[in-house]
C-alpha cells in the first residue's frame, strides 16, 4: 500500500507532495514531502495499491476504494499554525 499526501485546490485533489510505502498497519507513519505544508490549508491522505514497482506512480497505482461507499479511500485534514 502506498500512502500519499496531496494538495487540495478548491474541491479537487492537486499535486502529490509525497508518498511512502506502508508494509502493514502502523500507528505512526512518516511521509517525506517535496515542500512544506502551509498553516491553515487543507490536504488529503490517499491510499493506493502497489503495482509491484519500487516507485510511486499515481497514474499506474490504482486508488483503494471504500467497499461501503464506493468512494476513494481518502482522509482530509487541515494544518495548524
Amino acid at each position: 500500500v502506498w500512502v500519499a499526501v496531496r494538495e487540495i485546490h478548491g474541491t479537487d485533489l492537486g499535486n502529490v507532495l509525497g508518498a511512502a510505502r506502508a508494509g502493514g498497519p502502523q500507528s505512526a507513519f512518516v511521509i517525506s514531502l517535496l515542500r512544506a505544508t502551509v498553516p491553515g490549508r487543507s490536504y488529503a491522505v490517499e491510499l493506493y495499491r502497489d503495482d509491484g514497482g519500487d516507485v510511486f506512480n499515481p497514474s499506474a497505482n490504482s486508488v483503494y476504494i471504500d467497499f461501503d461507499t464506493g468512494a476513494p479511500a481518502i482522509v482530509y485534514f487541515t494544518t495548524t499554525d
